[in-house]
């Protein structure tokens, strides 16, 4: 990826990937440390966690890397280190400029796109391209007041389409179409679209090895590989398993498992998501889970009828339910088919015995 976007033909990727498949640890730590030894500034900036005040985020995270410093320590804790109030240098070259976030809400002043501009002039060059790594880039275009700021970085891109290469990731598949995909939209076909490959065996493997080195313990690849495809091929789930394994050597693989399940649900919160919903809104996930193709039409209604031996709901009130999930980010659209967005969750929800529906 690196060779295509510094010296191919295309210097922008998008890269989808569900959430916690790990598209952040990729960019972090594997693309940035990798284009930092080969003396290329990087930018990282997450829009997940700065939905209110994106401009003031990435006007911090042009500063920062102006500055030098590790894109992997910098994205680690950049929520911890963005103080409500900060300074960044002009990037004129003239003293400092203090930013408050508060003032940063709502749609981005002139001046403001000005300065992400002339910091992007600074940080380009045509020789080592720098990396731009903008983490959950679909998250703004789902608010109006981002258009100018959506704008002003294509133009800002355009410019230096040599000097800058840039990768777009998301965890909404059709968010991220709605950017690049959206014959009206700024950034329309402004990237190549990649898809964030499945982990295999491979993967496995090499987990295997690295927790019989720490812990001098051996987990068969059999057992590994079963419990990596009963997590739905997760990274994230998978070494918690293993993590388990090593802390409590006490532990069968059976009941590391259902710890570790507990653990994570209690970590993600799914518990308190599911208190959250209505009942045909558990109903609708259990069937997304699943995989019913059609939650709105005579497949839908059918499995709802075998779980709960009553007549569903109306095909209207069922997309009105749906339309909830989706804004509370717990279902995305892939194409024409809805899936629940976190692969974990989906999990939790498969393994739900039907009498809690």
């Amino acid at each position: 990826m690196f060779t295509s976007l510094t010296a191919g033909p295309s210097g922008a990727a998008t890269l989808f990937g569900p959430r916690r498949t790990g598209k952040t640890q990729f960019l972090l730590r594997d693309i940035a440390p990798y284009a930092a030894k080969r003396r290329h500034k990087v930018v990282y900036a997450s829009f997940w966690q700065s939905m209110d005040h994106p401009v003031g985020v990435l006007l911090y995270e042009l500063d920062q890397a102006l500055r030098g410093g590790s894109a992997f320590s910098r994205g680690m804790d950049a929520a911890k280190r963005l103080a409500p109030k900060f300074k960044v240098q002009d990037p004129s070259g003239l003293g400092s400029v203090e930013l408050d976030l508060g003032k940063l809400k709502g749609a981005p002043s002139s001046d403001h796109l000005i300065m992400i501009d002339q910091f992007l002039g600074r940080l380009s060059n045509d020789k080592r391209p720098t990396l731009l790594l903008l983490d959950e880039f679909q998250e703004l275009a789902k608010n109006k007041d981002n258009k100018a700021l959506i704008a002003g970085l294509r133009t800002s891109l355009d410019k230096r389409a040599t000097g800058l290469a840039t990768i777009f990731t998301g965890s909404s598949q059709e968010g991220l179409r709605q950017v690049f995909s959206t014959r009206s939209a700024p950034f329309f076909g402004f990237a190549t679209p990649l898809k964030l490959p499945d982990l295999g065996s491979g993967f496995v493997e090499s987990q295997l090895e690295t927790f019989g080195n720490v812990y001098k313990r051996n987990v068969t690849r059999a057992k590994a590989l079963e419990v990596f495809e009963q997590f739905e091929n997760n990274p994230l789930f998978f070494n918690a398993w293993l993590t388990t394994l090593g802390l409590y050597p006490g532990l069968n693989y059976r009941e590391a498992t259902a710890q570790t399940e507990e653990q994570i649900a209690l970590e993600l919160g799914f518990d308190q998501s599911w208190l959250d919903m209505n009942a045909l809104q558990r109903l609708l996930c259990r069937l997304l889970a699943e995989g019913v193709q059609q939650p709105f039409g005579e497949e839908g209604a059918t499995r709802l009828r075998a779980i709960t031996g009553n007549e569903p709901a109306s095909a209207a009130k069922r997309q009105t339910a749906l339309n909830g999930l989706i804004k509370n980010l717990l279902v995305d659209k892939w194409g024409s088919e809805y899936r629940l967005s976190d692969p974990l969750f989906r999990k939790w929800v498969k393994d739900r015995p039907e009498s809690h529906f």
